[in-house]
């Protein structure tokens, strides 16, 4: 498109305009596209002085570079599609640096860990403006804007969901307002933005920039002129006590990346690098009274280089604060420990969703070794928990339990019940632990798939509990499991193909409950299986007069609260109780929780007659009794059956074949 023209007297306006996030290595197709599509008011062409070439205009052309943080990957480990290292940067003023964790699982999505520190630090701003009794809710805007960039050609090694996660390692922080449900003012400090990271499990560290410059000489200048590091130099006659440390970290073309990891808690930079910028700056760091403390200073400064935005400016930090310490309550520290354990890091976000205060009454109705509790009680230790468990001591050990507590100097459980705690008597007892009250926040990861084998439940367990929610709630406000406000937060396990509405609570079953959805999140685990954060908040709700609780009539009989295309996995079922399965007329999802439904119930009926769970147990017990080979049938038997019947009739060949001949077991 460039064309020979006449010379004219017309100047080429100047490129000085163009926009600063038009980078290597797309620069300059992207600036050729730029001009093309630019028309001045009073002509239609550039021409340039002294040659007789002008670019000439193109139909217009739209490009746009979002300024908007991309989605992260969900099920993918992919970045988003519309992800871009030439995304238009937005530079924010302001001086707080947030550095996440939790990047090397792909589930830990930019969603979920803003979703937490937004929730942590709206916990923290409730607590300070709380009037009297009267609770405020508090939903702080902040705005999040990468802070990393790198030079991905050299780092060929890295995947896509590695230079995504690395670029967003690191953000920039701006909070915009704190919007409240009452008229008291809300302002958030420094105060509560580090109390808030102190809790936070994706939070690694947080920063507060104190000076910028080009060189490091001028940073030390600017520094001095700011008055930031004050406390750390003689001030009123008194001398500064603070031990001290600076490191240095490098990003972006800064870094020499075949040498370094590129992020995490490992990332480290050359110490040659280090001492030269330490020396540049020896009129700063002369002015500190306290001594140096490489290990375990009381203030710790940062010297960052190549941050997005910032040029090529140096950036003097100071280290704030750093978030929980999750790994406390790990798994390998802990005296009882399930086949399912919660991981911490999952434990300390669901309380921060929750929203745990001080003095919070906390129940975990299906708690397992009581992770959730153990993060609540770490968080806020004024809290008043209470766990229900159905499994024996042999499974889940409570005496092992509060020595996981007693251990860590943790406030001790209210009580720890066993039982089902579908049951009232069983959440009555757990209302009495902390004084016949409704709880603050209802904290749950529901083992859906124990609770499916160890006992007989056609629907899943958080429906039973919205259920369970809505019956005490109708019987009046004495007797409610959730006071008004709070918050129910869970976790919904998902199969890759499976509908996970089926799952969740319908919506009457909500309205009954007085229960406001509030948002969900996906976490990958696999490439086939996921689980939903889902959030509730208890609101007060216009109801029927009727007395009656969703899955029951006037008459106290149990129905169903699904649509009708719903109730043929569930409700449908024959006068001999087996669920009619009817593939014209059911979603592939609901067939297959139908037959898998069917299944459960005939396993059950057959155990309740004759005491063997499955086909294949009762060949096993034949084969015992009466010396007949197992008959492997794949025709009539599930996979699974088939699998464990084939399991025992190795195991009986080899009895046969060692045991009875040479009277050797293997």
């Amino acid at each position: 498109y460039i064309h020979p023209l006449p010379e004219t007297n017309q100047n080429l306006p100047s490129l000085d305009w163009c926009p600063h996030y038009l980078s290597s290595p797309m620069c300059k197709y992207l600036l050729i596209l730029c001009l093309a599509s630019w028309t001045p008011l009073e002509t239609k062409g550039w021409q340039q002085q002294g040659t007789n070439h002008v670019v000439r205009r193109l139909p217009s052309v739209s490009l746009k570079l979002s300024s908007q943080q991309p989605s992260p990957p969900t099920q993918e480990c992919e970045p988003p599609a519309n992800y871009s290292k030439e995304e238009n940067f937005k530079r924010l003023e302001t001086t707080l640096i947030i550095n996440w964790k939790g990047e090397k699982e792909h589930g830990n999505s930019m969603q979920l860990r803003h979703k937490e520190f937004t929730s942590a630090l709206a916990s923290v701003l409730e607590e300070d403006s709380e009037d009297g009794a009267d609770a405020v809710d508090v939903d702080p805007e902040i705005f999040f804007t990468s802070a990393l960039s790198s030079d991905f050609e050299r780092a060929s090694d890295m995947s896509q969901y590695e230079k995504y996660a690395y670029e967003n390692a690191m953000q920039y922080m701006n909070i915009d307002s704190c919007s409240c449900s009452s008229d008291v003012k809300v302002k958030a400090g420094n105060e509560h933005l580090m109390k808030a990271v102190r809790r936070s499990a994706l939070v690694r560290s947080l920063f507060e920039i104190v000076a910028e410059g080009d060189s490091y000489p001028e940073l030390a200048q600017t520094a001095l002129a700011s008055n930031n590091l004050n406390d750390m130099m003689t001030s009123n006659g008194s001398h500064s006590k603070d031990t001290w440390r600076v490191s240095m970290r490098q990003y972006g073309g800064e870094a020499k990346i075949e040498k370094q990891k590129q992020y995490g808690k490992k990332m480290r930079s050359p110490m040659q690098e280090e001492l030269r910028a330490i020396n540049q700056m020896e009129k700063l760091f002369i002015e500190f009274t306290g001594p140096v403390d490489l290990k375990d200073p009381d203030i710790s400064l940062y010297l960052f280089e190549g941050l997005k935005g910032k040029g090529r400016k140096k950036i003097l930090a100071r280290l704030l604060t750093r978030g929980a310490n999750t790994s406390a309550i790990a798994p390998n520290t802990r005296i009882c420990v399930t086949n399912t354990t919660l991981c911490p890091l999952a434990a300390f976000t669901m309380c921060n969703v929750a929203r745990v205060k001080p003095g919070y009454r906390i129940f975990d109705p299906f708690c397992g070794s009581c992770a959730i509790l153990l993060a609540a009680s770490m968080i806020e230790p004024s809290v008043k928990i209470v766990g229900v468990e159905i499994a024996h001591n042999g499974q889940v050990n409570r005496d092992n339990v509060v020595k996981d507590f007693t251990s860590r100097n943790l406030t001790l459980p209210a009580a720890i019940i066993r039982g089902d705690s579908m049951s009232e008597d069983v959440r009555k007892a757990a209302r009495i632990a902390v004084g016949d009250e409704p709880f603050d926040a209802i904290i749950t990861d529901p083992p859906y798939g124990i609770r499916e084998t160890s006992e007989f439940c056609v629907d899943p367990p958080l429906i039973n509990l919205v259920r369970c929610i809505a019956k005490d709630r109708a019987r009046g406000d004495g007797q409610r499991l959730l006071r008004l406000g709070g918050r129910l937060v869970a976790f919904v396990p998902n199969q890759e193909g499976d509908d996970i509405a089926a799952d969740m609570p319908s919506i009457e079953d909500l309205a009954y409950a007085g229960l406001e959805f509030i948002k969900m999140f996906e976490q990958p685990l696999n490439d086939s299986l996921s689980r939903w954060l889902v959030e509730y908040k208890c609101i007060n709700v216009a109801t029927t007069t009727t007395t009656t609780t969703p899955g029951e009539n006037e008459n106290g009989v149990r129905e169903s609260s699904k649509s009708p295309e719903q109730q043929g996995t569930v409700d449908n079922v024959n006068e001999e109780g087996l669920i009619i399965i009817d593939p014209q007329n059911m979603t592939p999802a609901e067939l297959k929780r139908g037959r898998k439904l069917q299944r459960r119930i005939e396993g059950k009926l057959r155990k309740e007659v004759t005491g063997i769970d499955s086909p294949a147990q009762e060949e096993s017990r034949n084969y015992v009794r009466a010396e007949v080979p197992i008959v492997n049938d794949p025709d009539n038997m599930t996979p699974t059956e088939l699998k464990r019947a084939r399991k025992l009739q190795r195991r009986a060949d080899r009895r046969t074949q060692k045991g009875i001949i040479t009277g050797v077991d293997a």
